[in-house]
């Protein structure tokens, strides 16, 4: 994201409106009064330029410049940069940013660490906490925004049960958690609600969940033990990666993740790609989470029937 001010430089300065048009170009059509002013307008400068339409304001000191329409991620931004330097998207704004949970909502979750107060802001839900550890802010997309851990905290406070569990699942169907990243998070949230986030973990086990990668290695483990030909593991088919194939067989295994029966959106590609590679002359067959490593037996006598050796 472009810096508040701008370099000295030994060359003229660019005429303020193409300087201007420049750091617009990069904070999708948003800046700054502080920018405008580095620019080379004053505060007089920046009247005209709002009469004349080429500046609109969206909140202080933050404008639109030459667009009539912001993209979301502009508002998003200058939502952010409205609420002083330090601020972040967050709660129902961040996760929905992220894919977690859609929002519909008009408002924006912005929060920022301060000992004090910032003045409101039309249109934006502003949160001042005393500390906001930086493990918990990223950048996306160029916007200032928490971590899915920390989005996830954030939504323990401002939303029903059952849309946190949506979020958690579709946090590790896109996979945004490393292991243990969330179960940090939540230690660093002194005070915060984490009551669901905290159930949620005992009840499924997810805070010693395996990696997908760790759960490959479970099921290829089976696959050895069985005595069984190893297959090519996550290979290209028909335009589709799938995770272990027996080319030879024209047999393809799938793993799910705990979270997949859950997520709509994930369960619906994921028959969309078992028929197509179906139409193609492949037969698909998905184990869970659950199958691998708690049904390793059964999952290994399944395997060998799929592959006619039982």
């Amino acid at each position: 994201m472009p810096q508040e001010t701008l370099d000295n430089r030994a060359e003229p300065a660019a005429p303020p409106d193409l300087a201007l048009a420049q750091i617009a170009a990069g904070q999708f059509g948003v800046v700054t009064a502080s920018q405008a002013r580095a620019c080379g307008l004053d505060r007089n400068g920046i009247q005209r330029r709002l009469a004349a339409g080429r500046l609109q304001r969206l909140w202080r000191g933050v404008y639109a410049f030459g667009h009539q329409e912001l993209r979301p991620e502009g508002r998003l931004l200058a939502a952010v940069l409205a609420c002083g330097p330090g601020a972040v998207l967050s709660h129902r704004s961040a996760a929905a940013r992220w894919g977690l949970l859609p929002t519909a909502r008009e408002r924006i979750d912005v929060t920022i660490a301060t000992r004090g107060g910032r003045p409101r802001r039309e249109g934006i839900d502003l949160r001042c906490v005393r500390c906001l550890d930086p493990r918990d802010v990223t950048e996306l997309d160029g916007i200032p925004i928490t971590t899915p851990a920390r989005g996830l905290v954030d939504l323990d406070a401002v939303v029903p049960d059952r849309l946190v569990e949506r979020a958690l699942d579709q946090a590790y169907v896109l996979r945004l958690l490393a292991p243990g990243q969330l179960e940090d998070t939540i230690q660093r949230a002194h005070g915060r609600k984490t009551r669901t986030l905290r159930r949620l973990i005992a009840a499924e086990g997810r805070g010693a969940a395996i990696t997908r990668s760790d759960l490959e290695e479970r099921f290829l483990a089976l696959v050895r033990r069985g005595e069984l030909r190893e297959p090519e593991v996550n290979v290209r088919v028909h335009g589709y990666e799938v995770d272990f194939l027996w080319r030879a067989e024209r047999r393809v295994v799938e793993l799910d993740g705990y979270a997949f029966h859950s997520v709509r959106g994930a369960f619906e590609r994921d028959r969309r790609k078992d028929v197509d590679l179906e139409l193609a002359g492949y037969r698909v067959t998905r184990f869970t989470y659950r199958q691998v490593t708690d049904e390793p037996e059964d999952t290994m006598k399944r395997v060998k029937r799929i592959l006619g050796t039982q």
